[in-house]
């Protein structure tokens, strides 16, 4: 441990729903999904990078190239290979590791979804600073979560009793809710788990300053390269 603080990341590719209609990701092969998972990866860590006074904790599942990860040098970046079981499961025990190393502050990107920034990984550890017992919780408007923040090690936060995973990430704001933690919630996000909000994320970005130092220029330019390939309409200049 270098700092108090640290984000955990986790380099995976997710499991989604196929949307139907004409919504281009549809159809898309496996490739080309994951070409847009891993750009992902690599605008969240970079943005986890930049905060100063904090460690990333970056997790690597066995399915995830480690050759797509490009990590930044000298920004408190350690690695680790992320465990075998449900994701769930493998984000309690990241979140455990940490606190036993004495992390004050502990960032969990539960979703990787580019558009978290720096800054909000900053402002959601700094949010915890207000209250004893208290979590801050990125919402995502289907009812799951994207971030969560902590200083408290919840034992069954993140994997439920008598070894079943929670399931949804909205388990996790039940569980907080029933240990009476107080909860501040940020502005909402989406999760990536259909390939219709995997096209809500291509338009969003699409309408982002590519100037903006927290522009997810990775992204980008997976969305650019689909477009490309597939001559969709472009929504990227």
């Amino acid at each position: 441990m270098k700092n108090q603080n640290a984000i955990i990341l986790f380099a995976r590719t997710h499991e989604i729903t196929r949307s139907g209609g004409n919504e281009p990701f549809a159809a898309l092969p496996w490739d080309d999904l994951d070409s847009v998972f891993h750009a992902c990866v690599g605008d969240l860590l970079h943005a986890a990078a930049s905060v100063p006074e904090t460690d990333v904790l970056l997790y690597r599942s066995a399915q995830f190239p480690a050759e797509k990860l490009i990590v930044p040098a000298g920004n408190g970046v350690r690695q680790f290979e992320m465990g075998q079981g449900d994701f769930g499961e493998c984000a309690q025990q990241a979140i455990e590791s940490a606190f036993l190393e004495y992390y004050h502050r502990v960032v969990v990107i539960v979703e990787n979804n580019p558009l978290l920034r720096g800054e909000d990984f900053l402002q959601a550890a700094d949010q915890l600073g207000v209250e004893d017992d208290c979590a801050v919780i990125t919402p995502a408007d289907d009812g799951g979560i994207v971030l969560a923040a902590l200083k408290t090690n919840y034992p069954s936060l993140f994997f439920g009793k008598g070894g079943s995973a929670v399931g949804p990430p909205s388990g996790v704001l039940a569980r907080l809710c029933e240990l009476d933690v107080m909860v501040f919630p940020t502005r909402p996000s989406f999760m990536l788990d259909s390939t219709a909000n995997i096209d809500r994320l291509r338009e969003e970005v699409a309408g982002r300053d590519p100037g903006s130092p927290d522009f997810p220029k990775r992204t980008s330019a997976a969305f650019r390269a689909l477009e490309r390939k597939y001559k969709w309409r472009k929504t990227h200049a």
